[in-house]
Formats: structure tokens, C-alpha cells, sequence
């Protein structure tokens, strides 16, 4: 079939009937059942040789791209985004404009840490990596002076974006982009670039995103006043955005302190884990089927990363709401999770560990636990043999549970703010999708 066409079908899938929480509970938006028609159709029209062509509705999710045109800049990229100004912009607000046709294109230079160390001085070296800003060290001397855009050509974060201003440098492994023409806002070229620059990095060997292809990125350009309130926009959320993640590092960063400030409490007695919690195997939690879906009930989980691997609808073996909370224990990586909801497990590599109420709360044990380092490079059963001889502070019931309640205001605040980065992405990607 493929020798019969000169077009290459793509079609874009957004929504497959769930939502992107944890969850993923069933939502009414699904692109699925219409893609499959779409391929369904394609293909019947190849078979008959007749002429296959997206109606306005079809065209929401799909685009075909003209085999040539993939094949003009010889990488072949198959990332369907890449040729989507070759459709119809009919609903196009500003005009599409290359960069190349706005921007003069240039590259940085080798510069080592041997060169900073011997030409060190005040104007900043920006580099490939996109943490501290692409920071990676100054000198005594600068190759750029005004507003530029630079990009990272080459490597893992190749694609990725930075507005630049006053004297600075740049490694060979950053690409320079100076405006040509005053109708252009730096910053704004910034924000719209990293929204798509990526989607023409090409991913053969070491990720790239060079020179001749960054020219042909086709970007909107309305007039300077517009890309200028554009620009505001963003950046108020931006700054909300930084000011939210802020306060969750702080506050994670404080988390970690719990066992110090139990610490700083005077005449309280060590305990070991064992004293304080008792283990149960998880052998009759254990879910006989991994056919999870968004339509049942109970959890199944993992006390690692990932948590709730998926819902059952396997009524036998959850584990009873009334012995909650308790703690899962990895017994081979001993990492931890609370839970105080009902459940069922996947494998018996852990413990679950039940306090003994009349001397602990739980959720202290929790937080005293994450303050534990421990060294787990060895790969067997930790709880009973080690972990559960570990000492920790114990203070009266009284001082565990309103140190928790500390901390649960913390937890409310983290989460809120969680929030609030979700809500203003969501605003920014509002933003930009009206251009």
C-alpha cells in the first residue's frame, strides 16, 4: 500500500477516553474511535486507488504530509507536528513566519573549564545543559552583546530554549539567534520557539537540532504591541509558577528535617522500628490478575515510585479498612508509603507493618523513617534481619501527634501550591494556543 501514495497519513491523538490523573478515570472526549475510522478510510482508498482526502472535521486530528516534503531535509523525521504547517491555516490568526527569514543564525564557540579557570572573569558561559539557566561558568571576555535567543544544538536537552541579554558567551553546542528586523520580540521568539522547537529535534544517534533546520521553524508573528502583552502574560504566570515551586522545595526540604527536630527534643528514649511496628506478609493480598482498568475499585500498590499501579475488581483478599493506617515497606529497596485507604498488592516484596497504637502513631513512624539513611546495595530482604533494629527518637504519644499535625499543614500547603503550578500551565498553554 504504501507504494500507492505520494502522502504519508498523521494523525494526532489528545484525548483516548480517560483523564490524566492517577486515576485515569472515563471522560467523554475520545479521538480513538474516530482515528480508527480515519485509517480505516485511508486505507480503503489505497486499495482502490482513489484519492483520499480529510473532511474539516477529520482534519481537527489528522494530516497527511507529502512523502517528498519529509524527505527534503534528509533526516526523515517522522514526528507528524513537524510538517503541520503544511495544512490548511485557515483558522491561523497571525502570519507564519521562518526563522530563518527574521533572525540571523549563528553558534557558539569551544570554551572548556580549563579556559574558564584561566580566563576567569564576569560574563557568563552558557552551555548545552538547562539547569541554572545553562549556566556553566564566566570569563574575562564575551562573543555576544544584546538580545539573542539561544538553543541547545546537540545532546539530551537539544530543542530546549533561553531568551539572553547584555555580554555573555555560548559553547559550540549552543545556537545563536539575532534578530534582523525590529518587528520581532526576542522574548517573545523565546516563549513560541520552546513550545515547538523541540518537535524538529531529530533523534538518530546523539539528539540535534541544528542550524538549517531551526531556519525553516515557521512561527506566528502578530504585530509587536501583541507579542509584547503576549510576552507579560506569561511571564506573570511564570513568576507565579516559580514562586509556587518555591515554597513545595522549601517545604520538602523541611520535611526532611523531621528527624532533627525530633531529635532536638531532650529526654526522649530511642526505640528500635521493631518495638514500635509489627509486620504482616502481604501473601493473601496479592491480586491474581494484573488486568487492571480505571473502572474498578480498589488499588493495587507498590511501595515504590509508582504507587497505585492500576484499580481490580477482585473482591477477596483487600486488605480491611480497620486495621488502617498502616505503612508498606519494599523489603529490597526499604522504600515506604502511608496508606489509609483499602487495598490489594502485587507481589509479597514487601511488608506491610502495623504500629503498635498504644506507644506510636503511625504517621510519626512515617516521617521518622524518611530521615533514615540506609544502605540497600545488596539485593535480599532488609525488615526483619536489619531495618527493623534501626533506633529511632520516640517522644509521649502527645508531642508525636502534634508534630504530625505540623506537618500535615505543611502537606496541605505543598499540594495547594501543586495546584496552583497546574492551574497557571494550564493558563499558559491557554495563552499560546490563542496565537
Amino acid at each position: 500500500l504504501a507504494k500507492k501514495t505520494k502522502e504519508i497519513l498523521f494523525l494526532k491523538i489528545q484525548n483516548d477516553g480517560y483523564g490524566l490523573g492517577a486515576q485515569r478515570r472515563e471522560i467523554d472526549k475520545n479521538d480513538l474511535p474516530q482515528a480508527l475510522e480515519i485509517i480505516k478510510e485511508y486505507k480503503t482508498a489505497l486499495k482502490e486507488n482513489k484519492k483520499f482526502k480529510l473532511n474539516e472535521k477529520q482534519g481537527k486530528i489528522a494530516h497527511l504530509v507529502a512523502k517528498e516534503k519529509i524527505a527534503e531535509s534528509g533526516d526523515y523525521n517522522l514526528s507528524g507536528d513537524r510538517y503541520i504547517e503544511a495544512v490548511n491555516f485557515a483558522n491561523q490568526k497571525w502570519a507564519l513566519v521562518a526563522v530563518g527569514d527574521i533572525c540571523d543564525l549563528g553558534r557558539g564557540r569551544v570554551i572548556s573549564k580549563k579556559d574558564i579557570e584561566k580566563h576567569g572573569g564576569i560574563y557568563l558561559v552558557y552551555s548545552s545543559q538547562t539547569t541554572n539557566d545553562g549556566i556553566f561558568g564566566s570569563i574575562d571576555s564575551y562573543d555576544f552583546d544584546g538580545e539573542y535567543v539561544t538553543w541547545t544544538t546537540d545532546g539530551a536537552n537539544a530543542g530546549t530554549v533561553f531568551y539572553r541579554s547584555g555580554k555573555f558567551n555560548c559553547t559550540n553546542v549552543c545556537g545563536t539567534l539575532k534578530a534582523k528586523t525590529d518587528e520581532i520580540s526576542m522574548k517573545y521568539l523565546a516563549k513560541i520557539l520552546n513550545t515547538v522547537a523541540y518537535k524538529y529535534v531529530i533523534h538518530v544517534g546523539n539528539p540535534k537540532l541544528m542550524n538549517n533546520v531551526m531556519a525553516k521553524i515557521k512561527i506566528p508573528l502578530p504585530p509587536l504591541e501583541v507579542q509584547k502583552e503576549i510576552v507579560e502574560q506569561i511571564e506573570v504566570k511564570q513568576k507565579a509558577i516559580e514562586a509556587a515551586k518555591a515554597v513545595i522545595e522549601n517545604l520538602e526540604r523541611e520535611r526532611r528535617y523531621f528527624g532533627q527536630e525530633i531529635r532536638k527534643i531532650k529526654d526522649v528514649d530511642l526505640v528500635e522500628l521493631g518495638g514500635v511496628l509489627e509486620y504482616e506478609q502481604p501473601t493473601k493480598y496479592i491480586v491474581k490478575s494484573v488486568n487492571y482498568s480505571d473502572e474498578y475499585k480498589t488499588p493495587v500498590l507498590t511501595a515504590g515510585q509508582t504507587f497505585i499501579l492500576g484499580y481490580t475488581n477482585e473482591n477477596d483478599g483487600i486488605f480491611s479498612a480497620e486495621k488502617l493506617p498502616v505503612i508498606i515497606f519494599d523489603d529490597f529497596t526499604t522504600a515506604t508509603k502511608f496508606v489509609d485507604f483499602a487495598f490489594k498488592v502485587k507481589s509479597s516484596a514487601m511488608k506491610i507493618l502495623h504500629t503498635k497504637r498504644e506507644k506510636a502513631d503511625t504517621k510519626f513512624l512515617f516521617y521518622a523513617m524518611q530521615d533514615i539513611k540506609f544502605n540497600h546495595d545488596t539485593h535480599k530482604r532488609y525488615w526483619i534481619s536489619e531495618y527493623s533494629k534501626i533506633k529511632i527518637p520516640l517522644p509521649s504519644l502527645e508531642i508525636q501527634k502534634h508534630l504530625v499535625a505540623g506537618m500535615g499543614e505543611q502537606e496541605k500547603i505543598i499540594e495547594a501550591n501543586k495546584k496552583l503550578v497546574g492551574i497557571m500551565e494550564q493558563k499558559i498553554t491557554g495563552v499560546l494556543s490563542e496565537i
